[in-house]
């Protein structure tokens, strides 16, 4: 596992996990902080294998996406980020 940690202008650190096993560790990193809301962005074909992972997320806290290359574009970002934004995410949530 890798964590590169940001620090931003504010003096506070913002941290990034980078694992080819993260799911692995899914419940663990849930558990991790219970104050801060975490976000799953996933696409309808994951969404559909893998139904035992969304019930650990909030329902409101999941951004489902097209499958298939066409729509990783500005379209599905801006989605993304509309959707983020509308369920209040801040600084200390992850995604």
């Amino acid at each position: 596992m890798e964590k590169i940690l940001i620090n931003n202008l504010e003096k506070t650190t913002s941290e990034i996990i980078i694992d080819y096993s993260l799911m692995d560790k899914l419940d663990e990193i849930l558990k991790t902080n219970t104050l801060k809301k975490h976000f799953l962005i996933t696409n309808n074909t994951l969404a559909k294998l893998y139904p035992q992972i969304l019930k650990k997320f909030n329902q409101d806290n999941i951004v489902i996406i097209k499958d298939g290359e066409k729509y990783k574009n500005y379209k599905t970002f801006n989605f993304i980020i509309e959707e983020l934004l509308k369920s209040k995410i801040e600084r200390k949530d992850s995604i």
